[in-house]
């Protein structure tokens, strides 16, 4: 089985990938740890994939599911996903609100 290289900016956004995975998983998953399970995720979604755009996300997206599961069973961590909302989007909604 030959495996490809991914693009320098599929590369970049690996990288872009692994930072956010960083910040996430701070104090409970080291940055080995969210790189292997990035590559792995990568390598996993390549081979089969019809559209290759999408690789990093959908890797970015695995290696998160495999590193909650690996912290909440090694070291306790809460695997909740955060619930962020932008300032962008309360303006929104309020707008809408007061349109209605």
């Amino acid at each position: 089985m030959t495996t490809t290289l991914p693009s320098i900016d599929c590369m970049t956004a690996l990288r872009r990938s692994s930072r956010i995975l960083a910040d996430e998983f701070s104090g409970s998953v080291g940055a080995t740890r969210i790189h292997q399970e990035l590559v792995a995720a990568y390598t996993w979604l390549a081979p089969g994939a019809p559209i290759k755009a999408f690789l990093p996300l959908l890797a970015e997206r695995e290696a998160r599911e495999a590193l909650r599961a690996f912290a909440s069973r090694e070291v306790g961590f809460d695997a909740s996903p955060r619930v962020h909302v932008s300032a962008e989007a309360a303006h929104h909604a309020a707008r809408y609100l007061l349109a209605a």
